[in-house]
């Protein structure tokens, strides 16, 4: 109970609102559904693809309530060597960023995360959770790049003054 509390204090979302996204890889991770739309815009690779996104985004976030929040998934440009697919996924992020100006008058938030080859599934847990939640409500318009766990546990034992 009490836990339940602290974290509704924080911005998390309570337990009964998480429910399972299905990715393109076919595996699903917990993320909060009310007021969260999470498009996975990993395989767009030519322009109809592009344009239903674009449609899917422009009907979904009519929907959104004030303070809701968007986060497109890409795969990293710096990454892909095919330059159509790496063009189509640059094009996203400007998506987002027009998007980002459109409803951050709103209180909305729109996000993108760059998948990196060595990503799993489990790395995005975290990373959709947090934008997801009230903890990320100054956070808009970002690119952010998600690599591979072998990174999380290299700051095990470190001490870090901010």
């Amino acid at each position: 109970m009490m836990k339940e509390r602290i974290l509704a204090a924080l911005g998390f979302p309570p337990p009964a609102l998480l429910n399972r996204f299905t990715t393109a890889w076919g595996n699903s991770f917990a993320v909060p559904t009310e007021n969260l739309l999470v498009i996975d815009a990993r395989e767009v690779s030519e322009e109809a693809g592009l344009k239903s996104i674009f449609q899917q985004l422009q009907t979904d976030t009519a929907a959104l309530k004030a303070n809701g929040k968007v986060v497109l998934l890409t795969l990293d440009p710096k990454q892909v060597s095919d330059v159509q697919t790496k063009t189509f996924q640059r094009a996203i992020e400007g998506i987002m960023r027009s998007l980002d100006k459109e409803l951050g008058a709103k209180g909305r938030t729109v996000n993108l995360l760059r998948i990196d080859k060595t990503a799993s599934m489990n790395d995005l847990d975290f990373p959709i959770a947090f934008f997801g939640s009230g903890r990320s409500s100054f956070i808009t318009g970002q690119a952010i790049g998600i690599s591979g766990s072998p990174h999380v546990g290299s700051l095990q034992g470190k001490v870090c003054v901010v």
